[in-house]
């Protein structure tokens, strides 16, 4: 589910009660936030902060200079001629180009500052600033949603470019090691987990990063993309982000998604040549896609015809061509638009006729042609040296990626097969299976319209002798099932406690066709969570017990001192896969900005990211009483869980009380 950031703003003004003027008019600015931009920025769902706040964090310039950079908006209240408020809003103005708002109360017979004064801003009152409200939160309204400079000095210098707030944001180290343990690891729930939790804090863009470029290592596109279009919420030119939410969309499928998110990364006057590349040749890969779809549609005897005259073929070729020209040190981008040039002017002299019938005329025809020939010696050449630069730069044997773009310009320049058959031959005993997949891709676009059969057909056979392991891996379950429940007070019922789970495992497993089709998670608590896990190996279903920290500190806290519960325990941990959330009961270091948040609910929260990224259904099975709060946090993962779609079957502790078969 896409959710959008909480965006984050910077306050710039006087503090306390000031004199103002020639009348020496009193002006609250505490009441002035309190009134008119405090409730502004809440109705918006923005946190805002000022520079009163950040006084006890040691170096109050640093982080008023970060915050200035960082901040997703600034206002700033110029009612009075302060020093301080113009040296930030100064700064403020020669680091970002946009979404920086002006305010001021109006008082009779003074002026705005002469050099702001075609800038946008709002008058309000300061005897009652609350008046000003509505307009002022349309006015934000209309900032946030804008894309128009508001900064004097770039309007001015139209040369200049706006700093990357990401470069000035730093990520804990702590967060850092996490991402990386659960990368390391595969657990997609705790990177999800991760993800949630770095919402409204200051790097969250750059923890947002940090997470999807893990999600994407780890071969988790769904989730990657639900975090790289968060961050694009944040930040819509941001480049790393659209660039891979291009790709993304491509493998799922959805390409007109994908163009979508590339045509930002074009439109963007920040973007750099690099990533200019990138989206052109993405660009270009959605339209061979678009091409070949094309193709499978066609009777066999007219796909040479439909190939040619198809519109796709020549924007492939443009923006694979336009990619090169924006990096000609990316050969294998320039190998993409030869190929397809390739392929063109070989159906061009293949289907003379269907040629000339999609131009002007024979004249026309005969002169476009003659271009395009040209245009192949010209970037067969190029591409060669750029291989060749390449070869020059590698010190030690190729890479992987040097290695297939030989094999490629082989099979597109050299006159001999057997030279074609060599080449491939050298890179399969590199290539991993993802390399496989990317080469066979690249020949089905000769293969579609029969160009160049014989060196296509040599490369095949390379590819088609070479072994490739495929690991059976864990099939997905088509429905998770986590378990919470409150522990002593269901000690007395266990019974009846034990009667209410075991039919509720069943029904969901029946629901489900079986148990192979189902996964469970839940704590290790006396009561409900062993009762629970007990039950599931009764019916052999898979169990998982997930806990907040090491044994050690869990059985105290959560077993308890009856010995016959902590030897149930024992024997289940030792009979199931256990998982701890972290090594520790304290909370981590980087967490300390979230108040209130404590480890049962971070623990509750990660139990229900690793129940979502395990199966798109999940149900949760809790006993919970949700009118009453409790210390061990479940009426907080019911909450939760309700919030996200997830199935619930909940009983209340009270309903166990009544005796069985009723009265």
């Amino acid at each position: 589910m896409e959710r959008q950031s909480v965006k984050r703003a910077f306050i710039v003004r006087p503090f306390g009660k000031k004199k103002f003027g020639k009348k020496q008019v009193t002006v609250n600015f505490e009441d002035v936030e309190k009134a008119l931009i405090g409730p502004a920025l809440k109705e918006l769902n923005i946190e805002g902060r000022t520079t009163a706040e950040i006084l006890e964090s040691g170096n109050i310039r640093a982080d008023m200079f970060q915050r200035l950079l960082t901040s997703d908006l600034v206002i700033a209240d110029l009612t009075i001629l302060s020093a301080n408020v113009f040296y930030e809003l100064g700064i403020r103005h020669a680091l970002r180009e946009k979404r920086t708002f002006l305010i001021f109360s109006r008082i009779e017979d003074e002026k705005f500052p002469f050099d702001l004064q075609t800038d946008r801003y709002l008058a309000y009152d300061h005897k009652a600033p609350g008046d000003s409200l509505l307009k002022l939160i349309a006015s934000l309204q209309r900032t946030i949603a804008s894309d128009v400079e508001d900064s004097p000095v770039f309007s001015l210098l139209p040369a200049l470019r706006s700093q990357d707030p990401g470069r000035f944001m730093v990520v804990p180290p702590g967060f850092r090691e996490e991402v990386q343990k659960a990368e390391a690891g595969g657990v997609a729930g705790m990177l999800a987990l991760l993800a949630d939790e770095v919402s409204g804090l200051l790097w969250e863009r750059e923890g947002l990063r940090l997470v999807a470029r893990a999600q994407g290592r780890a071969n988790l596109p769904n989730a990657a993309k639900d975090t790289w279009e968060r961050l694009r919420l944040i930040d819509e030119s941001d480049g790393e982000a659209n660039i891979e939410l291009g790709s993304i969309y491509y493998g799922l499928g959805e390409l007109d998604q994908s163009n979508l998110a590339l045509n930002r990364v074009l439109e963007s006057r920040i973007a750099d040549p690099q990533q200019r590349a990138e989206a052109h040749a993405l660009r270009a890969r959605n339209a061979m896609t678009y091409w070949r779809r094309k193709l499978a549609d066609t009777e066999p005897y007219m796909r040479g015809t439909v190939a040619l005259q198809s519109p796709r073929l020549k924007e492939s070729y443009d923006e694979f061509r336009r990619a090169f020209e924006e990096d000609l040190k990316n050969y294998g981008v320039g190998i993409e638009a030869l190929a397809r040039l390739t392929v063109w002017t070989s159906l061009i002299d293949r289907l003379p006729q269907a040629w000339e019938d999609a131009q002007e005329s024979t004249i026309e025809a005969d002169r476009h042609r003659e271009v395009l020939r040209e245009d192949l010696k010209k970037l067969t050449a190029a591409v060669s040296l750029s291989i060749e630069i390449a070869k020059r730069q590698t010190a030690q044997e190729p890479g992987i990626d040097l290695r297939v773009g030989l094999a490629q310009f082989a099979l597109l320049a050299s006159k001999k097969v057997e030279r074609v058959r060599a080449a491939y031959r050298e890179v399969v005993e590199y290539a991993s299976p993802s390399d496989v997949s990317d080469m066979r891709r690249f020949l089905a676009g000769f293969a579609d319209t029969s160009v160049l059969t014989d060196h296509v057909a040599a490369a095949t056979e390379v590819l088609d002798g070479r072994t490739v392991r495929v690991s059976s891996g864990n099939v997905a379950p088509a429905r998770v099932l986590l378990f919470r429940s409150y522990g002593p007070e269901l000690l007395s019922r266990e019974a009846q406690v034990r009667e209410w789970i075991r039919s509720v495992v069943e029904a969901e497993t029946t629901a489900c066709s079986g148990s192979a089709n189902l996964m469970a998670i839940a704590g290790g608590a006396c009561g409900g969570d062993i009762l629970f896990h007990e039950i599931c190996q009764e019916l052999r279903l898979s169990s998982y017990m997930h806990l907040p920290f090491t044994r050690d500190q869990y059985i105290p806290a959560f077993v308890g001192g009856e010995p016959s519960w902590i030897e149930r325990f024992r024997q289940l941990e030792t009979a199931i896969p256990v998982t701890l959330m972290q090594p520790f009961r304290d909370m981590p270091k980087w967490l300390a900005d979230r108040q209130g948040y404590t480890f049962l609910e971070r623990w509750n929260s990660w139990m229900l990211s690793v129940a979502r990224s395990a199966a798109k259904l999940v149900t949760l099975v809790a006993i919970c009483d949700e009118m009453r709060s409790d210390n061990e946090g479940v009426a907080d993962l019911v909450r939760k869980a309700k919030q996200t779609g997830v199935k619930p079957i909940i009983a209340t502790p009270t309903s166990f009380d009544q005796p069985r078969g009723g009265s």
